[in-house]
C-alpha cells in the first residue's frame, strides 16, 4: 500500500516537469504564433516554414519588424550567397559568409564545402532541420 502513493507522487512530478518543459519550448511558441510567420512569408516570398526556422534560429525576442528585416535579407542573400551562407549572414555572421565566398572566388558551392568543416556550419544544419520540422507539422 505504501508503494502506490510514492508512484503517484513520482507520476505527478514527471508530469509537472514535462508541463514546465513544454511551456518553455521555443518550437511550440513559434508554432502557436504562426500568424506572424504567415505575414512575414507573404511579404518576403519565403515559405512559412523558412520564416519559422529563421525565428527559431535568431530567437523569440525578435520583434515582428526585426523578423521581417531578417527574412528580407535572407531572401536576398540566398540568391547571391547560396542558402548555407545566407543562414550564416542571418545569424549575424555576414563577414564569415562573405570571406568564405571571397576565398572561393565567388563560387557558393565551394564556399559551402569549406563551411561544412567549420563549427559555424551548425547554424545552416539547424535551420534546415527546423524548416523541415515546421513544414512537417503544418496542415
Amino acid at each position: 500500500m505504501r508503494g502506490i502513493p510514492l508512484l503517484v507522487l513520482l507520476a505527478v512530478a514527471v508530469f509537472g516537469a514535462f508541463t514546465v518543459q513544454r511551456a518553455r519550448s521555443s518550437f511550440l511558441t513559434i508554432e502557436s504564433e504562426s500568424d506572424l510567420a504567415l505575414e512575414v512569408a507573404a511579404k518576403t516570398g519565403l515559405e512559412v516554414s523558412e520564416v519559422m526556422a529563421l525565428r527559431e534560429l535568431r530567437g523569440l525576442e525578435l520583434s515582428a519588424g526585426q523578423l521581417l528585416a531578417v527574412a528580407r535579407a535572407f531572401a536576398e542573400d540566398r540568391a547571391a550567397l547560396g542558402e548555407r551562407l545566407a543562414v550564416l549572414a542571418a545569424q549575424g555572421q555576414r563577414s564569415l559568409a562573405e570571406r568564405l565566398l571571397r576565398e572561393a572566388d565567388g563560387d557558393p558551392v565551394r564556399a559551402e564545402t569549406v563551411l561544412r568543416a567549420l563549427p559555424e556550419a551548425i547554424g545552416p544544419v539547424r535551420f534546415a532541420a527546423m524548416r523541415e520540422r515546421f513544414a512537417s507539422r503544418r496542415p
